[in-house]
């Protein structure tokens, strides 16, 4: 058992990390500006952080998950106190207390050269911190947090994040860009917390959702329904359209029966290929073949997408989007699970 203080335990993410720390068996005190009542029985400090030096802390570990946004602080000044200055005090200080063992959030793609202030502001608060030189330093680079229960609601982020899942499945290198969400994180830190570490170690996103791998078995069964189910609604409603467009009924109804037909065997062929992969799933890991056949499927249906709106063919790429959707979700499940194995 580690005896914890936590930074920003009020938060959504603070929430979630002190709710593991605490079923993992550790003592979490956290450290806040207002009054606050315990959600999972950790104890609460109240701190005024101009004069945070005055308080004393006798403890193994530090975990900051303190962050904003320069439209949420309203300025860039504010936005730097809170994520650079107020991280970097907090840093300061667990060093004086004599802690071996600082945990900090920062983001992805926080770099020397990062365009924006905000990753230039992680990448800054990262190199000082590391500057500290603890013992055991772990900096956590999640990608667009996907949690849609995030008050306040975020609209760009809860826009960005089916473009940027799509965007991720694409090729290995994307793949860290994979929207998260904060108990994925949580659980992340939970991990690293009770892991024998040492020195500056940093977590990417994906390596993030590799500690929080997640058996989708039932959820396959569900995603093939809804497929089918998908499917079969797209079609029939094309169907519809057209033999209320056509002139001539009987050529309408052959013309959507075929349609009906092949899009069922389309389906049967996709499903069938996605079996194969969860039954053959030793020799796909030792050979790397399954996420490679799943961004061909995502691939494909993209450039069929793309076809389909040059010819003028609307009715079939939404038909295709529909079986897209789908490849996607399967792709991130499929992941998780090959994590699992791991």
């Amino acid at each position: 058992m580690k005896q914890i203080a936590i930074f920003g335990g009020s938060g959504q993410l603070g929430q979630k990390v002190i709710q593991g720390l605490l079923s993992a068996g550790h003592d979490v005190t956290s450290f806040e500006r207002k009054h606050r009542s315990s959600s999972f029985g950790e104890k609460n400090t109240l701190v005024d952080f101009n004069e945070l030096e005055a308080t004393s802390f006798a403890g193994q570990a530090v975990i900051v998950t303190l962050g904003t946004t320069q439209a949420k602080a309203g300025s860039a000044e504010a936005f730097i106190a809170v994520d650079y200055e107020l991280v970097k005090k907090v840093a300061v200080w667990a060093k004086e207390q004599g802690v071996k063992e600082f945990h900090v959030i920062s983001s992805i793609d926080a770099q020397e050269n990062a365009r924006g202030l905000y990753l230039q502001t992680k990448w800054k608060m990262e190199q000082t911190v590391a500057e500290l030189n603890f013992e055991k330093l772990c900096i956590y680079r999640p990608s667009l947090y996907a949690d849609l229960d995030r008050k306040p609601v975020r609209i760009n982020e809860v826009a960005s994040i089916p473009l940027l899942s799509l965007f991720a499945s694409l090729t290995k290198k994307t793949l860290k860009y994979r929207p998260i969400k904060t108990d994925v994180i949580a659980k992340k830190v939970v991990k690293a917390v009770d892991e024998d570490l040492s020195g500056k170690n940093i977590f990417e996103s994906d390596k993030i959702y590799s500690a929080a791998a997640i058996s989708f078995k039932n959820y396959n069964s569900k995603e093939q329904k809804l497929l089918l189910k998908g499917i079969i609604s797209t079609v029939l409603l094309w169907g519809i359209i057209q033999i209320l467009a056509s002139g001539s009924l009987a050529l309408s109804i052959v013309a959507a029966t075929i349609e009906i037909a092949l899009s069922f065997l389309w389906a049967k062929s996709i499903i069938t290929a996605k079996q194969n992969v969860l039954i053959n799933k030793e020799e796909y890991v030792k050979r790397k073949k399954t996420k490679s056949l799943l961004r061909f499927l995502i691939w494909f249906e993209l450039a069929a997408i793309l076809g389909c709106l040059v010819l003028g063919f609307v009715p079939i790429a939404i038909l295709i989007f529909t079986l897209l959707i789908f490849d996607v979700l399967f792709f991130y499940n499929a992941q998780d699970y090959l994590n699992s194995l791991n």
